[in-house]
């Protein structure tokens, strides 16, 4: 079994590089033939894993967080290769939606043991995306963690972006094209996600399944600091959906429309302005999951 570890060293403010030995010796205990490959600048992890689909690997193994998974997704495209993460970056977040333990070790063991799932992929204009989209707060936020200090990570850096966001929270219009269903509204974030988790651990898109054929949509509209601050810690629960000012859909295709200036991200790094244009191609990738998912 010939497996190519792509390894970011930098993920998680460069915790990856420091916990790489540890991981490289458990994956050693598989019995996999191991080929590690270390990235060194944005956007390599895509081209090495162009380099190990010429190389005929069995699986490609990422080791760091969503936005390392994200240039793999785009240097494969739509792949019968199967994936695996183990997760040692910021958030996390994809990985929390399969199921995989955030202790890197626990994660190479679940790997090996796991089973292999077909689950959907997103693409946004030109490029795929494989956990969530934001526009608005959402991507400040994530600017905002993704540069905070290195001592924190997970909830502490995304807590750090929201106190920096709150600063400035301010409602912006957008229009919404769900299936071809026309929406207006003055909201403060829209997340796009084919899972369901954002900002280390903040459930944005409780009712989202990784291989309905759909993406999943919350949309929350303007809200005072106060309603914001007061109603944020039922999000991480999911239960934000009972607010009068959030609402939530489905849909296959979706247009946002507004402001260029509107921040964005994908996977959880920085993006280009709107307008941004959605769809999703069903059951398209092959991920290991652990065997009880």
């Amino acid at each position: 079994m010939k497996v190519s570890v792509i390894v970011n060293s930098k993920a998680g403010k460069g915790r990856t590089y420091q916990k790489w030995p540890q991981i490289e010796e458990a994956l050693n205990k598989t019995g996999w033939d191991i080929f590690p490959v270390f990235t060194n600048a944005k956007g390599h992890a895509g081209f090495l894993a162009q380099q190990a689909a010429h190389d005929r690997m069995d699986k490609i193994i990422v080791v760091g967080g969503d936005g390392s998974l994200n240039e793999v997704i785009n240097g494969l495209g739509n792949t019968d290769i199967e994936l695996g993460l183990i997760p040692t970056g910021t958030g996390n977040d994809f990985a929390r939606s399969l199921g995989l333990s955030m202790d890197p070790l626990q994660a190479v063991i679940q790997l090996f043991s796991g089973q292999v799932r077909y689950i959907d992929l997103g693409q946004v204009n030109e490029k795929y995306f494989i956990n969530a989209c934001g526009i608005g707060i959402d991507a400040e936020v994530a600017r905002h963690a993704n540069n905070s200090p290195t001592f924190m990570s997970g909830h502490g850096a995304y807590l750090f972006g929201i106190l920096k966001v709150l600063i400035t929270l301010k409602p912006f219009p957008i229009s919404l094209d769900l299936d071809g269903r026309i929406i207006n509204k003055e909201v403060l974030l829209v997340a796009v996600g084919n899972s369901r988790y954002v900002g280390g651990g903040i459930k944005i898109n409780p009712r989202a399944e990784l291989d309905d054929g759909q993406l999943d949509i919350c949309v929350v509209e303007s809200l005072s600091r106060f309603q914001f601050v007061s109603n944020f810690p039922s999000v991480y629960q999911g239960k934000h959906l009972n607010h009068p000012k959030v609402t939530s859909y489905k849909a296959k295709n979706i247009g946002i429309y507004g402001n260029i200036n509107i921040a964005t991200h994908i996977d959880g790094e920085q993006n280009k302005h709107l307008p941004l244009k959605f769809s999703v191609l069903s059951q398209a990738i092959p991920i290991i999951m652990p065997g009880d998912n």
